[in-house]
This record gives structure tokens, sequence and C-alpha cells, in this order.
């Protein structure tokens, strides 16, 4: 994080793929880290390896991103993809849409499916959606009116 944040963006990159190659099972959530930069630097291709590198991920910033990838593509199955990330998080779109306050966890804990994993979302990946012209709209537009499966901790 340090090299990122020192502007050594390729060097951090790097060590976050060194660092999976190590750890595949990424129990330290390091595919987070390399998954935001990627996005961050817009390299698709080598986000998109990570994605089906850990396509079992469950999380709200896997299925999300994968939602920004299908509207950048318009991708037919974007709704499908909207409606999974819906059902991972249904707090995201309206914390994009700058419609609900950010919660960030309290205890440095990530609840799935909870307002602070939302908020973890938005603030590492915000800009990346607020850079693409009707993201965020068509987000909103197509998560409005669904109903979240309830799992993990809803807030």
């Amino acid at each position: 994080m340090t090299l990122w944040l020192t502007g050594e963006q390729q060097a951090a990159i790097d060590h976050y793929r060194a660092m999976l190659i190590l750890n595949p099972n990424d129990n330290q959530g390091i595919r987070y880290l390399l998954a935001s930069a990627l996005l961050q630097r817009d390299d698709l291709a080598g986000l998109k390896v990570l994605l089906r590198q850990y396509e079992g991920d469950g999380s709200a910033a896997w299925a999300y991103t994968l939602a920004l990838i299908a509207y950048r593509e318009q991708d037919p199955r974007g709704p499908a993809i909207v409606r999974e990330a819906w059902e991972s998080n249904s707090h995201v779109p309206a914390m994009l849409a700058g419609l609900k306050r950010l919660v960030p966890s309290r205890d440095g804990y990530i609840s799935m499916g909870g307002e602070d994993e939302a908020t973890a979302y938005v603030e590492e990946n915000g800009a990346a959606w607020r850079a693409i012209p009707g993201a965020i709209d068509w987000l909103a537009e197509r998560s409005t009116g669904l109903k979240p499966r309830h799992r993990g901790c809803q807030s």
C-alpha cells in the first residue's frame, strides 16, 4: 500500500501479485487491493484475469466490479449481474449515488452484506464508477425495486 501511495503503482501491483502467488487462498484480502489498483489503472484485462481467478468470491467488491465491467462493455447479461451484486449487498447503489451515508466499520471487520462492506467498496472503488459517465445511473436504474436476499449481517 505504501508503494501505491508513493506513486509506485506498478511496483505495488507486482507486489500484490507476488503475494497472491505465495498465498493463493488469500486469507489476507490482497485480491481486493489488487482489484482496486487494476480498476484505478483501467487495466480491464488484468482485472478480468483476477476476477476469474477468484470467481467464487461472494463479496460486494467482486460483484459490483463485475457489474461495472458489464456496463463498460455493454454486456447483455448486465441486469443479471446487477441482480447478483444487489443480492450480495443492497447498500452499494445508494451509497454510490450519494443517497445513503457511508457507514465505516467500527471494529475493523466487515460484515458481508452490511453497510460497512458497502462503505469499504465505495471508498475504494467509487471514483472508478464516477469516472464512467452514466455508470452509477445505470446501476441505480437496474437495482431499483430489487429485494435483497438476506444473508450475513444486514444493517
